[in-house]
């Protein structure tokens, strides 16, 4: 089969017991959503989906970190891929970030694969201190230390 799981509204207890489960039944790849935390309001729009169902979905999602998610499967598993569907990359330490990936990348034998992203939300960026209308940069930045 060559398709993937996302893992979003899931209970996290429930995570190793999924990827075990999706490993089995043939998936490829398990995946997980990426949030940093619930601003109370946003002044941004959310470009792909209504900006309310998407806020609706986030506040009801127990987004837990995707790289301990990513270990806790991996940790049981030993043939299905990890990766995070888009990381919130700019708004990351990218040496810590590179850190976070490498290891996971050989505790897991090589699973794991970075899906990476800009965030449409302006707060991830303030209250990380970095400037939003820069954001591209940030991300080539970012990619270009993780290379």
């Amino acid at each position: 089969m060559n398709f993937g799981l996302l893992l979003g509204f899931s209970h996290w207890r429930d995570f190793p017991a999924m990827a075990q489960a999706a490993e089995q039944a043939g998936f490829r790849s398990v995946v997980m959503p990426d949030s940093l935390f619930y601003p109370q309001s946003t002044a941004s729009e959310y470009p792909y989906n209504d900006t309310e169902a998407i806020r609706q979905y986030i506040a009801a999602t127990p987004f837990i970190e995707p790289f301990i998610s990513m270990a806790t499967m991996a940790a049981v598993t030993s043939r299905i891929r990890f990766y995070p569907s888009v990381l919130k990359v700019p708004v990351r330490q990218p040496l810590v970030l590179g850190k976070l990936l490498t290891s996971l990348a050989v505790v897991s034998g090589g699973r794991i694969a970075l899906g990476a992203g800009l965030s449409p939300w302006r707060e991830d960026f303030a209250y990380n201190g970095l400037d939003f209308s820069r954001r591209g940069e940030l991300m080539d930045e970012c990619i270009a230390i993780l290379r």
